[in-house]
Order: structure tokens, then sequence, then C-alpha cells
């Protein structure tokens, strides 16, 4: 029978498959088996497979210990996925496909699968929970060139919009990025409908904007309050060298996720590891974004 770790962290050992076993026992049960069926708590543990699998004393439903997390239906050991979460929630750069893929000796197309399942799961964390009480905006951009006189916005740039909860010493607690419908820019300028609609998308009914310079200038004191999108850039561009439409907005919160973890001093590598072990495999891993 698999033991719950009693205490979980960034140096917890997980270098053998049963430590892996038992980290994922207790990040999906903290509380002991719970069947997902008639959540009963007895179960029969059935270990002739690679993962052991528990079958509900009551209902005699079988569950495997990857069910319901992004492992599910993966042939990759669990060591090979906790070095990956732990390698991804470093605050500095992250990682990519490619060098994880050397990293851990799997193929690039296994690397970017179990990377995307990761960061699409962070994006959800995310997207979940919406920014509250006092609430500061202004638009940016990715990929603009540095010298593009035309008003007509390049090809490659999008637009977005950049958010944070502000503490009362007007400090961020909580940061957001999300990109702007086509439909809801004028040329380069971001038009109201898309500040409604970052409103209704990703704030509480109940927050309230204290500043919002849309299509103004943005003073340096709330560019130092709101550095999110210089920072993610820099990770975007040394990381991946540039990131297309499709994907961004989810890597943009992934690294939000990993920011708002450090903002509320909370070691990412475990909180991560319970997103992950909390969260069913995407369906089809849909790209979370709206620019166009």
């Amino acid at each position: 029978m698999i033991q719950a770790t009693e205490y979980f962290s960034d140096e917890t050992d997980l270098s053998t498959e049963a430590a892996c076993a038992s980290c994922l026992y207790s990040l999906k049960w903290p509380n002991g088996f719970v069947c997902p069926q008639c959540r009963h708590s007895r179960a029969y543990t059935i270990t002739s497979r690679r993962l052991p699998l528990f079958e509900c004393a009551n209902c005699r439903l079988q569950v495997s210990l990857t069910t319901g997390t992004i492992m599910e239906g993966s042939r990759t050991s669990l060591v090979k996925w906790f070095a990956a979460i732990r390698l991804m929630s470093r605050q500095d750069r992250g990682i990519s496909a490619a060098a994880l893929s050397g990293l851990l000796k799997v193929t690039y197309k296994t690397a970017w699968t179990m990377l995307h399942r990761i960061r699409t799961v962070m994006a959800e964390e995310e997207l979940a929970v919406p920014l509250e009480g006092r609430v500061a905006i202004h638009d940016d951009s990715y990929a603009r060139p540095l010298y593009n006189p035309s008003v007509i916005p390049h090809a490659r740039e999008t637009r977005l919009i950049v958010g944070a909860t502000l503490s009362e010493a007007g400090e961020p607690e909580r940061m957001t990025v999300q990109t702007i419908k086509q439909e809801h820019l004028y040329y380069q300028r971001v038009t109201r409908e898309a500040i409604e609609w970052f409103k209704e998308s990703r704030m509480d009914c109940n927050a309230r904007l204290v500043y919002c310079p849309i299509n103004f200038y943005v003073s340096p004191r709330h560019k130092k309050i709101l550095p999110v999108m210089k920072d993610a850039r820099q990770w975007l561009n040394t990381t991946f060298h540039g990131i297309g439409k499709k994907y961004l907005q989810t890597y943009l919160l992934e690294f939000c996720c990993r920011a708002n973890l450090a903002l509320a001093s909370i070691p990412a590598f475990p909180a991560i590891c319970r997103i992950c072990a909390s969260s069913p495999v995407p369906h089809r891993f849909p790209p979370l974004h709206w620019a166009s």
C-alpha cells in the first residue's frame, strides 16, 4: 500500500518511481483514498501493473493513481514527470521543450506534450482566479518591431492588457496579462469594448479600477508597479526565442502563475504539482488565446 508523504517541498527526493508515486498519492488524496464515484474511503490495492490500481471496497470501481491528473494515459515515468514540473517551476526562466528533451532523454514530441499539459493547467488555474480589490491596468504589446512608423499594427504584433490587484501601499498582489481580440482593436488603439471585456472576463464583479491609462502614456512610477510584461517579454525571447500568436496567451498565463506564486511567497514546485495532480488532461490541449 502506498503511504502518503507527510510533507512535500521543493527539496523532496523524487529520484525513484516509488517516491514519486507516494507524492502523487498525497497530492491526489491528501486525506486518504476517496472513490470518485461513491466517495467511499476504503480501497484494495492492485500491484500487478507499473503503477498501482485502487479498487473501491464499496462499488468496485478501479482507479489508477494517474486518473484525473495531467499524467493520465502517459507512458512516461513519474520520475520524468516530476522532473519536468520541477524544471518548469523555476521562476527565472522555466524550460523549453528542446532543453527538456535533452535533459530527460525523451523525444521532442514527448517533451512538448508534457510541458504543454503542465502549461495549460497552470493557465486554466490562473483564469479561474479573477483580480479583486483595487485594480490597475494598462495596454502593452508583444512582438512589435522597434521601428514601425506605420499606424497599422505589424502582422506579428499582439496587443495586450496588463492588470494587477494593488495593495493599500500600491504594490502588486496579483497580476495577469490578456491578449485582446482583434474586433476590440481600432488600428493600434484599444477600444472601450476591450476594457469592458477585460473587466468582465478577468476582474471580480466587486473589483474597482483605480488606474487605467489605456492608449495613453504610462508613467515610470506605474511601470514599476506593473513590470510583468517587461519580465515576460524577456522570458519568452530568452527561453523560447519568441512565441507566435497561437499559444501566446497560454505562455503568458504560465508566467503569471509563477509570478503570482512568488508574490504570495508560495513555493512554486509544490503548488504546481498540486495543480497538475488535481487537473485532468486538457481536452485536445486547446490553445488559450483570443487574439487573431
